[in-house]
């Protein structure tokens, strides 16, 4: 886990003004450097009574529900006695954004992403496969969308691209509303 020190979220097009009235700010917190691993997750399944998933051990694991990952995080909080979750929106985007002034190419050089011509595979690859952000977080763009904590059903949402994406990476604005899984679909977790 990696200690993200609070902040707002500031680019070019943020007026101070606008900072009073949003949610665009974060307390510190701590992030998992990579997505969760076939590895990691399987030790949740096998704790609970699950089959373990196949998949390269260092691969993030996909095809997890938003509920598997949040199931996830309760099993880890129960056993380390510490709160994890999956990151929010905001938290996310703090996380990826580092600066607020990346450019295409320093995004390119994190990111196994179709429009970066990093996915020579046409899947996910192991995480930290790829140079990390000024955070020291790895895979944030590209690899794998991730899932984003939602309080409500219609809220669940993924950041972050995939392999598949395109230049929907470079908006950290996007998101997407998914299916319940997809071969290209993970998460990372946050805790206090």
């Amino acid at each position: 886990m990696v200690r993200i020190f609070g902040g707002c979220i500031i680019n070019s097009q943020t007026l101070s003004a606008d900072l009073l009235l949003s949610d665009k700010c974060v307390d510190d917190f701590h992030i998992s450097d990579t997505e969760i691993t076939n590895f990691q997750y399987n030790q949740f399944l096998l704790a609970t009574g699950n089959t373990a998933k196949t998949g390269a051990k260092q691969q993030p694991v996909v095809n997890v529900s938003w509920q598997e990952a949040v199931d996830f995080t309760k099993w880890l909080s129960k056993k380390h006695q510490k709160n994890y979750t999956l990151p929010n929106s905001t938290q996310w985007q703090y996380a990826a954004n580092t600066d607020g002034n990346s450019t295409k190419q320093e995004i390119c050089n994190q990111a196994n992403a179709y429009s970066c011509g990093n996915n020579a595979s046409q899947s996910a690859q192991n995480v930290k496969s790829l140079a990390p952000n000024k955070w020291a977080l790895y895979d944030m763009y590209g690899n794998v969308w991730e899932w984003i904590w939602a309080e409500a059903e219609s809220e669940k949402t993924v950041k972050g691209g995939s392999w598949r994406s395109f230049d929907d990476i470079f908006n950290l604005n996007q998101q997407s509303a998914p299916a319940e899984k997809s071969a290209d679909i993970g998460f990372r977790i946050v805790s206090d």
